[in-house]
């Protein structure tokens, strides 16, 4: 990835999913809109020995490649003032944060600035908007008006060449993408009338060697995942010459509202076993 250049303006940063047509920042020069954000976005929740990174992305800058298109990156970092335990914020904060995104885009757009949001991450108390940009001179002026209009937050925007940071960050790995299709199924259960304080049984296989199937086995075990057919962990381990295991896990898709989460099952696997189906 290409080394950052760091910009010495210091304000905060915000986090954004739509364009509103207001804006507290002055308007720099009388040019045509442009769009900044795009409709199809969607999300996904990493685990790191640092807690949790969350993500949000553009749908279509992640499936197509864009990459001889809008070839500057650049992250405005936001410090969050009173982040949770999961490093997020918290009302009023996280309020303003959107709103304070909001405007960013919208004065980008009305400066006629090519440019995309491309991703959004919070982690460890930080708020990242991710733009790719065509050109660094016009896409500076307008942030740093509305870097000046939220100067009681310490924003700071880092700068980078290609698409690389949203490639190596942002951008879904094969197995990730997997994971967000296990999840569409699950929403989309909900959203057609399945009853989510009813069990349903949801059947994961995995592939991999003895030592990691049986370490993915016991962990899985402990929050609740029964193995199919009654087998035991060994035989989870080992049931077939090429080291294929199944487990059953029966449990209610929401609880307290909220969803099934497949993410402690996708991370893991992932850490013992490299790679997942289901």
């Amino acid at each position: 990835m290409e080394s950052a250049t760091p910009w010495t303006w210091q304000h905060g940063q915000n986090r954004s999913s739509t364009m509103l047509p207001h804006s507290g920042v002055g308007v720099l020069m009388d040019t045509k809109p442009c769009q900044i954000v795009f409709p199809a976005w969607n999300t996904y929740v990493s685990e790191t020995d640092d807690g949790p990174l969350f993500v949000s992305f553009d749908e279509e800058a992640a499936l197509k490649d864009l990459t001889d298109t809008l070839e500057h990156c650049a992250r405005v970092i936001i410090p969050i003032r009173q982040p949770n335990r999961n490093g997020g914020p918290v009302k009023p904060e996280s309020e303003l944060l959107w709103n304070m995104e909001d405007e960013l885009c919208s004065a980008l757009a009305q400066h006629g600035v090519l440019c995309r949001l491309v991703g959004r991450l919070t982690h460890q108390g930080i708020r990242e908007l991710v733009f790719q940009l065509d050109d660094w001179q016009s896409f500076r002026a307008p942030v740093g008006l509305w870097m000046q209009a939220h100067a009681d937050y310490a924003i700071d925007v880092s700068e980078h060449e290609g698409w690389d940071f949203f490639n190596d960050c942002i951008r879904p790995t094969p197995e990730r993408w997997l994971y967000l299709a296990d999840e569409s199924v699950v929403d989309n259960l909900i959203k057609n009338g399945s009853d989510p304080q009813k069990e349903h049984a949801l059947e994961f296989v995995f592939v991999g060697e003895r030592p990691g199937l049986e370490a993915t086995a016991k962990a899985l075990r402990g929050r609740g995942y029964r193995p199919l057919r009654g087998q035991d962990l060994r035989g989870i381990a080992r049931p077939c010459p090429d080291g294929r295991g199944t487990w059953r896990q029966v449990r209610r898709l929401g609880s307290a509202g909220r969803h099934l989460i497949l993410e402690p099952v996708f991370s893991r696997a992932n850490r013992a076993l490299g790679g997942w189906r289901s």
